[in-house]
Protein backbone atom coordinates (compact mmCIF):
# COMPACT_ATOMS: atom_id res chain seq x y z
CA UNK A 1 0.00 0.00 0.00
CA UNK A 2 1.28 3.48 -0.93
CA UNK A 3 2.00 5.65 1.89
CA UNK A 4 -0.21 8.88 1.82
CA UNK A 5 2.13 10.87 4.05
CA UNK A 6 4.41 10.40 0.80
CA UNK A 7 1.84 10.28 -1.92
CA UNK A 8 1.98 14.02 -2.63
CA UNK A 9 5.24 14.67 -3.58
CA UNK A 10 5.57 11.11 -5.90
CA UNK A 11 9.04 11.38 -6.07
CA UNK A 12 11.86 8.90 -6.58
CA UNK A 13 13.89 10.68 -4.04
CA UNK A 14 11.29 10.80 -1.41
CA UNK A 15 13.45 8.58 1.24
CA UNK A 16 17.08 10.20 0.49
CA UNK A 17 18.60 13.14 2.43
CA UNK A 18 18.25 16.31 0.02
CA UNK A 19 14.46 15.30 0.51
CA UNK A 20 14.86 15.97 4.37
CA UNK A 21 16.51 19.08 3.65
CA UNK A 22 13.64 20.37 1.00
CA UNK A 23 11.00 18.87 3.42
CA UNK A 24 11.73 22.36 6.05
CA UNK A 25 10.81 24.35 2.96
CA UNK A 26 7.73 22.88 1.72
CA UNK A 27 5.65 23.42 5.31
CA UNK A 28 2.18 25.29 5.31
CA UNK A 29 2.46 29.07 6.88
CA UNK A 30 1.07 28.49 9.63
CA UNK A 31 3.12 25.84 10.43
CA UNK A 32 6.26 28.32 10.34
CA UNK A 33 4.22 30.35 12.68
CA UNK A 34 3.70 27.77 15.22
CA UNK A 35 7.47 26.56 14.81
CA UNK A 36 8.40 30.04 15.39
CA UNK A 37 6.32 30.50 18.52
CA UNK A 38 7.84 27.86 19.90
CA UNK A 39 11.64 28.84 19.25
CA UNK A 40 10.38 32.66 20.59
CA UNK A 41 8.82 30.71 23.77
CA UNK A 42 12.13 28.20 24.69
CA UNK A 43 14.56 31.47 23.71
CA UNK A 44 12.63 33.91 25.66
CA UNK A 45 12.93 36.39 22.53
CA UNK A 46 10.75 38.99 24.36
CA UNK A 47 13.06 39.36 27.11
CA UNK A 48 16.13 39.34 25.04
CA UNK A 49 15.36 42.09 22.89
CA UNK A 50 13.48 45.20 24.50
CA UNK A 51 11.78 45.97 21.63
CA UNK A 52 9.61 43.04 21.61
CA UNK A 53 8.96 43.33 25.53
CA UNK A 54 7.44 46.39 24.70
CA UNK A 55 4.87 45.59 22.17
CA UNK A 56 4.12 42.57 24.49
CA UNK A 57 5.55 40.36 21.80
CA UNK A 58 4.78 37.11 23.41
CA UNK A 59 0.81 38.02 24.40
CA UNK A 60 0.39 39.49 20.97
CA UNK A 61 1.79 36.98 18.34
CA UNK A 62 0.55 33.79 20.30
CA UNK A 63 -2.68 35.34 20.04
CA UNK A 64 -2.01 36.04 16.22
CA UNK A 65 -1.18 32.30 16.04
CA UNK A 66 -3.99 31.86 18.09
CA UNK A 67 -6.79 33.07 15.99
CA UNK A 68 -5.37 31.56 13.14
CA UNK A 69 -4.93 28.13 14.51
CA UNK A 70 -9.06 28.53 15.47
CA UNK A 71 -9.78 29.55 12.22
CA UNK A 72 -8.09 26.67 10.51
CA UNK A 73 -9.02 23.70 12.81
CA UNK A 74 -12.90 24.42 12.60
CA UNK A 75 -12.75 25.22 8.54
CA UNK A 76 -10.26 21.66 8.58
CA UNK A 77 -12.27 18.82 6.52
CA UNK A 78 -9.76 16.09 7.88
CA UNK A 79 -10.21 16.34 11.77
CA UNK A 80 -11.22 13.44 13.91
CA UNK A 81 -15.05 13.91 14.66
CA UNK A 82 -14.58 13.03 17.78
CA UNK A 83 -11.99 13.66 20.88
CA UNK A 84 -10.20 10.67 21.63
CA UNK A 85 -9.55 9.55 25.24
CA UNK A 86 -6.45 11.85 25.96
CA UNK A 87 -8.35 14.77 24.59
CA UNK A 88 -11.01 14.01 26.58
CA UNK A 89 -8.66 13.27 29.81
CA UNK A 90 -6.81 16.78 29.30
CA UNK A 91 -10.13 18.58 29.16
CA UNK A 92 -10.47 17.30 32.43
CA UNK A 93 -7.54 17.84 33.43
CA UNK A 94 -7.56 21.48 33.27
CA UNK A 95 -11.14 21.93 34.83
CA UNK A 96 -9.88 20.41 37.75
CA UNK A 97 -6.74 22.80 37.76
CA UNK A 98 -9.26 25.37 37.21
CA UNK A 99 -11.74 24.33 39.96
CA UNK A 100 -8.37 24.00 42.53
CA UNK A 101 -7.90 27.51 41.24
CA UNK A 102 -11.01 28.94 42.20
CA UNK A 103 -10.83 27.28 45.50
CA UNK A 104 -7.36 27.63 46.13
CA UNK A 105 -5.84 28.63 49.43
CA UNK A 106 -3.59 31.05 47.72
CA UNK A 107 -5.88 32.41 45.23
CA UNK A 108 -3.43 34.94 43.76
CA UNK A 109 -0.62 32.57 42.44
CA UNK A 110 -2.91 30.20 41.34
CA UNK A 111 -4.74 32.46 39.14
CA UNK A 112 -1.33 33.91 37.97
CA UNK A 113 -0.15 30.09 37.48
CA UNK A 114 -3.27 28.70 35.79
CA UNK A 115 -3.25 31.41 32.95
CA UNK A 116 0.76 31.51 32.84
CA UNK A 117 1.40 28.01 32.88
CA UNK A 118 -1.84 26.26 32.02
CA UNK A 119 -3.80 27.83 30.00
CA UNK A 120 -1.00 28.89 27.39
CA UNK A 121 0.71 25.69 28.02
CA UNK A 122 -2.20 24.11 26.86
CA UNK A 123 -2.58 26.34 23.74
CA UNK A 124 0.58 24.76 22.49
CA UNK A 125 -0.74 21.58 22.06
CA UNK A 126 -3.33 22.78 20.25
CA UNK A 127 -0.88 24.76 18.46
CA UNK A 128 1.10 22.10 17.27
CA UNK A 129 -2.29 19.92 16.44
CA UNK A 130 -4.26 22.41 14.11
CA UNK A 131 -0.98 23.47 12.59
CA UNK A 132 0.03 19.98 10.82
CA UNK A 133 -2.01 18.91 8.14
CA UNK A 134 1.12 17.07 6.35
CA UNK A 135 4.40 15.64 7.76
CA UNK A 136 6.62 18.67 6.23
CA UNK A 137 3.98 20.71 8.69
CA UNK A 138 5.27 18.91 11.31
CA UNK A 139 9.08 18.46 10.55
CA UNK A 140 8.70 22.10 9.92
CA UNK A 141 8.05 22.51 13.70
CA UNK A 142 9.90 20.07 15.33
CA UNK A 143 13.22 21.62 13.87
CA UNK A 144 12.37 25.11 14.96
CA UNK A 145 11.79 23.61 18.71
CA UNK A 146 15.14 21.52 18.11
CA UNK A 147 17.19 24.60 16.72
CA UNK A 148 15.61 26.52 20.13
CA UNK A 149 17.26 23.89 22.14
CA UNK A 150 20.48 23.57 20.10
CA UNK A 151 20.57 27.88 21.08
CA UNK A 152 20.03 26.99 24.25
CA UNK A 153 22.19 24.36 24.53
CA UNK A 154 25.26 26.10 22.65
CA UNK A 155 24.68 29.01 25.04
CA UNK A 156 25.49 26.63 28.28
CA UNK A 157 28.54 24.73 26.39
CA UNK A 158 30.21 28.60 25.77
CA UNK A 159 29.29 29.35 28.82
CA UNK A 160 30.97 26.51 30.90
CA UNK A 161 33.73 27.18 28.33
CA UNK A 162 34.29 30.70 28.46
CA UNK A 163 33.00 30.38 32.66
CA UNK A 164 30.87 33.08 32.37
CA UNK A 165 27.68 30.95 33.08
CA UNK A 166 29.75 29.26 36.03
CA UNK A 167 29.28 29.79 39.72
CA UNK A 168 29.59 27.85 42.97
CA UNK A 169 26.57 26.73 44.31
CA UNK A 170 26.49 23.89 47.19
CA UNK A 171 29.71 23.97 47.42
CA UNK A 172 30.86 23.43 43.96
CA UNK A 173 31.45 25.11 40.47
CA UNK A 174 27.93 24.83 38.82
CA UNK A 175 26.31 26.00 35.46
CA UNK A 176 23.49 27.76 35.36
CA UNK A 177 21.72 28.52 31.95
CA UNK A 178 21.38 31.37 30.28
CA UNK A 179 17.58 31.56 29.89
CA UNK A 180 14.91 32.31 33.26
CA UNK A 181 13.39 29.34 32.11
CA UNK A 182 16.24 27.47 32.99
CA UNK A 183 18.34 29.68 34.87
CA UNK A 184 18.87 27.36 38.05
CA UNK A 185 21.46 24.44 37.35
CA UNK A 186 18.69 21.81 38.67
CA UNK A 187 16.15 23.16 35.59
CA UNK A 188 19.13 23.68 33.50
CA UNK A 189 19.78 19.68 33.58
CA UNK A 190 16.43 19.16 33.84
CA UNK A 191 15.91 20.55 30.09
CA UNK A 192 19.23 18.91 28.63
CA UNK A 193 18.03 15.37 30.27
CA UNK A 194 14.88 16.47 28.13
CA UNK A 195 16.50 16.98 24.58
CA UNK A 196 18.32 13.38 24.90
CA UNK A 197 15.34 11.26 23.86
CA UNK A 198 14.77 13.60 20.90
CA UNK A 199 18.46 13.88 19.48
CA UNK A 200 18.89 10.27 19.99
CA UNK A 201 15.52 8.79 18.15
CA UNK A 202 15.53 11.63 15.49
CA UNK A 203 19.35 10.75 15.07
CA UNK A 204 18.42 7.20 13.97
CA UNK A 205 15.91 8.49 11.63
CA UNK A 206 17.85 11.07 9.28
CA UNK A 207 19.85 10.77 6.03
CA UNK A 208 21.17 14.21 6.13
CA UNK A 209 24.84 14.27 7.42
CA UNK A 210 23.88 17.94 8.23
CA UNK A 211 20.81 17.14 10.35
CA UNK A 212 23.40 14.38 12.05
CA UNK A 213 25.70 16.67 12.70
CA UNK A 214 23.23 18.83 14.62
CA UNK A 215 22.00 16.67 16.53
CA UNK A 216 24.44 14.91 17.39
CA UNK A 217 26.31 18.65 18.41
CA UNK A 218 23.09 18.36 20.60
CA UNK A 219 23.68 15.39 22.35
CA UNK A 220 26.95 16.83 23.09
CA UNK A 221 26.07 20.22 24.65
CA UNK A 222 23.58 17.97 26.58
CA UNK A 223 25.81 16.02 28.04
CA UNK A 224 28.32 18.67 29.06
CA UNK A 225 25.12 21.07 30.45
CA UNK A 226 24.41 17.89 32.86
CA UNK A 227 27.47 16.94 34.07
CA UNK A 228 28.50 20.41 34.71
CA UNK A 229 25.31 21.64 36.71
CA UNK A 230 25.80 19.30 39.37
CA UNK A 231 22.10 17.90 39.57
CA UNK A 232 22.05 14.30 40.95
CA UNK A 233 19.08 14.20 39.48
CA UNK A 234 20.22 14.76 36.05
CA UNK A 235 22.47 11.61 36.76
CA UNK A 236 20.19 9.56 38.12
CA UNK A 237 17.91 9.90 34.76
CA UNK A 238 20.28 9.80 32.21
CA UNK A 239 21.62 6.32 33.70
CA UNK A 240 18.03 5.23 34.10
CA UNK A 241 16.62 6.59 30.23
CA UNK A 242 19.98 4.67 29.12
CA UNK A 243 19.16 1.30 30.74
CA UNK A 244 15.77 2.34 29.02
CA UNK A 245 17.05 2.95 25.53
CA UNK A 246 18.99 -0.10 25.97
CA UNK A 247 15.53 -1.86 26.66
CA UNK A 248 13.99 -0.76 23.79
CA UNK A 249 16.32 -1.59 21.21
CA UNK A 250 15.68 -4.39 19.35
CA UNK A 251 19.30 -4.79 17.50
CA UNK A 252 22.64 -3.62 18.02
CA UNK A 253 22.34 -3.45 22.04
CA UNK A 254 25.40 -4.97 22.75
CA UNK A 255 27.48 -3.22 20.43
CA UNK A 256 26.18 0.12 21.90
CA UNK A 257 26.70 -0.74 25.61
CA UNK A 258 30.14 -1.77 24.42
CA UNK A 259 30.34 2.13 22.82
CA UNK A 260 28.49 3.78 26.45
CA UNK A 261 31.44 1.88 28.22
CA UNK A 262 34.30 2.47 26.45
CA UNK A 263 33.01 6.51 26.51
CA UNK A 264 32.24 7.07 29.76
CA UNK A 265 35.87 5.04 30.34
CA UNK A 266 37.69 7.66 27.77
CA UNK A 267 35.49 10.71 29.25
CA UNK A 268 35.75 9.84 33.29
CA UNK A 269 39.82 11.20 33.69
CA UNK A 270 38.56 14.51 32.30
CA UNK A 271 35.43 15.08 34.78
CA UNK A 272 36.66 17.43 37.54
CA UNK A 273 36.91 15.27 40.61
CA UNK A 274 34.37 17.82 42.46
CA UNK A 275 31.64 16.45 39.93
CA UNK A 276 32.52 12.66 40.51
CA UNK A 277 31.97 13.81 44.28
CA UNK A 278 28.98 14.76 44.00
CA UNK A 279 27.79 11.90 41.90
CA UNK A 280 29.16 9.70 44.95
CA UNK A 281 26.73 12.22 47.35
CA UNK A 282 23.79 10.11 45.59
CA UNK A 283 24.93 7.18 47.44
CA UNK A 284 26.53 8.43 50.57
CA UNK A 285 24.68 10.98 51.09
CA UNK A 286 27.60 13.54 52.34
CA UNK A 287 27.92 16.59 51.03
CA UNK A 288 30.01 19.25 50.64
CA UNK A 289 27.83 22.43 52.12
CA UNK A 290 24.10 23.44 51.53
CA UNK A 291 22.74 20.10 53.23
CA UNK A 292 20.39 19.49 50.00
CA UNK A 293 19.43 16.12 50.79
CA UNK A 294 18.37 17.10 54.73
CA UNK A 295 16.40 19.50 53.50
CA UNK A 296 14.41 17.40 50.97
CA UNK A 297 13.67 15.20 53.75
CA UNK A 298 12.35 17.74 55.81
CA UNK A 299 9.96 19.15 52.61
CA UNK A 300 9.12 15.46 52.09
CA UNK A 301 8.06 15.12 55.91
CA UNK A 302 6.13 18.96 55.74
CA UNK A 303 4.45 17.52 52.74
CA UNK A 304 3.14 14.59 54.35
CA UNK A 305 1.66 16.47 57.49
CA UNK A 306 0.09 19.41 55.00
CA UNK A 307 -1.37 16.11 52.88
CA UNK A 308 -2.72 14.72 56.32
CA UNK A 309 -4.07 18.02 57.13
CA UNK A 310 -5.68 19.09 53.72
CA UNK A 311 -6.17 15.52 52.00
CA UNK A 312 -8.45 17.42 49.13
CA UNK A 313 -5.21 19.77 48.39
CA UNK A 314 -4.39 23.04 49.03
CA UNK A 315 -4.75 24.36 45.19
CA UNK A 316 -2.66 25.36 42.25
CA UNK A 317 0.60 26.25 43.68
CA UNK A 318 -0.49 27.02 46.98
CA UNK A 319 2.06 24.55 49.12
CA UNK A 320 4.47 27.18 49.35
CA UNK A 321 1.91 29.59 51.00
CA UNK A 322 0.25 26.68 53.47
CA UNK A 323 3.68 25.00 54.68
CA UNK A 324 5.23 28.86 55.84
CA UNK A 325 1.65 29.40 57.81
CA UNK A 326 2.31 25.62 58.58
CA UNK A 327 5.89 25.54 59.42
CA UNK A 328 7.30 29.04 58.95
CA UNK A 329 9.40 27.48 55.70
CA UNK A 330 8.38 28.29 52.28
CA UNK A 331 10.37 26.31 50.44
CA UNK A 332 8.12 23.85 47.39
CA UNK A 333 8.05 20.13 47.06
CA UNK A 334 11.19 19.64 44.79
CA UNK A 335 8.75 16.46 44.13
CA UNK A 336 6.26 16.03 41.27
CA UNK A 337 4.43 13.13 42.54
CA UNK A 338 3.50 14.96 46.14
CA UNK A 339 3.26 18.51 43.94
CA UNK A 340 0.63 16.91 42.57
CA UNK A 341 -1.47 15.32 45.61
CA UNK A 342 -0.51 18.16 47.94
CA UNK A 343 -2.18 21.01 45.28
CA UNK A 344 -5.03 18.74 43.96
CA UNK A 345 -5.97 16.37 45.97
CA UNK A 346 -6.26 12.64 45.38
CA UNK A 347 -9.17 13.01 42.62
CA UNK A 348 -6.63 15.70 40.14
CA UNK A 349 -3.51 13.12 41.19
CA UNK A 350 -5.31 10.25 39.69
CA UNK A 351 -6.35 12.35 36.82
CA UNK A 352 -3.27 13.88 36.02
CA UNK A 353 -1.20 10.44 36.05
CA UNK A 354 -4.10 9.21 33.82
CA UNK A 355 -3.41 11.72 31.39
CA UNK A 356 0.41 11.15 31.01
CA UNK A 357 -0.84 7.36 31.32
CA UNK A 358 -2.87 7.95 27.89
CA UNK A 359 -0.30 9.87 26.20
CA UNK A 360 2.38 7.07 26.41
CA UNK A 361 -1.10 4.39 25.35
CA UNK A 362 -1.91 7.00 21.99
CA UNK A 363 1.88 7.28 21.23
CA UNK A 364 2.48 3.33 21.36
CA UNK A 365 -0.66 3.20 19.49
CA UNK A 366 0.75 5.40 16.49
CA UNK A 367 3.96 3.46 16.90
CA UNK A 368 2.14 0.19 15.84
CA UNK A 369 -0.42 2.24 13.26
CA UNK A 370 2.50 3.57 11.49
CA UNK A 371 4.08 -0.16 11.24
CA UNK A 372 0.76 -1.48 9.30
CA UNK A 373 1.14 1.49 6.68
CA UNK A 374 4.20 -1.67 5.33
CA UNK A 375 6.86 0.97 3.94
CA UNK A 376 9.72 1.44 5.67
CA UNK A 377 10.00 5.17 4.23
CA UNK A 378 11.74 7.79 5.53
CA UNK A 379 8.84 9.80 6.61
CA UNK A 380 7.60 6.65 8.82
CA UNK A 381 10.15 6.52 10.45
CA UNK A 382 10.65 9.53 11.39
CA UNK A 383 7.35 9.61 12.54
CA UNK A 384 7.69 6.22 14.72
CA UNK A 385 10.52 7.23 16.26
CA UNK A 386 9.62 10.84 16.86
CA UNK A 387 6.92 9.09 19.18
CA UNK A 388 9.91 6.68 20.27
CA UNK A 389 10.92 10.21 21.59
CA UNK A 390 8.12 11.73 23.09
CA UNK A 391 7.84 8.09 25.39
CA UNK A 392 10.91 8.74 26.22
CA UNK A 393 10.89 11.78 27.00
CA UNK A 394 7.85 11.32 29.47
CA UNK A 395 9.93 8.53 31.07
CA UNK A 396 12.55 11.03 31.79
CA UNK A 397 9.85 13.39 33.00
CA UNK A 398 8.82 10.94 35.46
CA UNK A 399 12.14 9.93 36.46
CA UNK A 400 12.97 13.58 37.33
CA UNK A 401 10.00 14.42 38.69
CA UNK A 402 11.13 12.45 42.16
CA UNK A 403 13.80 14.86 42.79
CA UNK A 404 11.31 17.92 40.65
CA UNK A 405 8.69 19.85 40.44
CA UNK A 406 6.89 19.57 36.74
CA UNK A 407 2.98 19.71 37.23
CA UNK A 408 3.14 23.11 35.76
CA UNK A 409 5.81 22.66 32.92
CA UNK A 410 5.42 23.36 29.72
CA UNK A 411 6.94 19.29 29.11
CA UNK A 412 3.53 17.78 29.42
CA UNK A 413 1.73 19.96 26.39
CA UNK A 414 4.75 19.72 23.88
CA UNK A 415 4.61 16.42 24.09
CA UNK A 416 0.62 16.39 23.77
CA UNK A 417 0.62 18.36 21.31
CA UNK A 418 3.31 16.30 18.99
CA UNK A 419 1.44 12.96 19.76
CA UNK A 420 -2.11 14.04 18.38
CA UNK A 421 -0.16 16.01 15.23
CA UNK A 422 0.91 12.40 14.44
CA UNK A 423 -2.27 10.95 15.04
CA UNK A 424 -3.50 13.34 12.93
CA UNK A 425 -1.77 12.29 10.45
CA UNK A 426 -2.46 8.80 10.51
CA UNK A 427 -6.08 9.66 10.41
CA UNK A 428 -5.82 11.05 7.10
CA UNK A 429 -3.54 8.62 5.88
CA UNK A 430 -6.37 6.34 6.93
CA UNK A 431 -9.35 7.90 5.58
CA UNK A 432 -7.48 8.39 2.12
CA UNK A 433 -6.42 4.70 2.19
CA UNK A 434 -10.46 4.19 2.64
CA UNK A 435 -11.30 6.45 -0.13
CA UNK A 436 -8.95 4.73 -2.66
CA UNK A 437 -10.85 0.99 -1.86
Amino acid sequence: MMNNLDRKLEAPNINTAAYEIKSFFKGQPLAYCVGFYIFAFYLELHFRIPELQAIRFQFTYGAFVGIWCLVKYFGDSTKQKQFNSVTKTTFLLILILGIYTIFSMDRPESIRVYNDRVIKFALISFFIYAATEKIEDLRVIVAFMLLAWLKIGQEGFFGWLTGSLMWENQGIQRLHGSTAMYGHPNSFSGFAVGCLPFAVYILMSVKSNLLRVGLLTLILFSLVIIVTTGSRTGYVAVALGTCYFLMKLKTGKFKIFLLGIAILAATFNFVPAEYKERFGSIFTGQEKEGGSSEKRKEIIADAIELYIEHPMGVGVQAFSKVRYEMFGRSQNTHNLYLEVLTNIGPIGFFVFFYFVFKLIKLNAMNIRNLGKFGEESINNHFLINLSKAVIGYLFIRLLLGLFGMDLYEVYWWVALGIALAVNKLIHIETQKSYEER
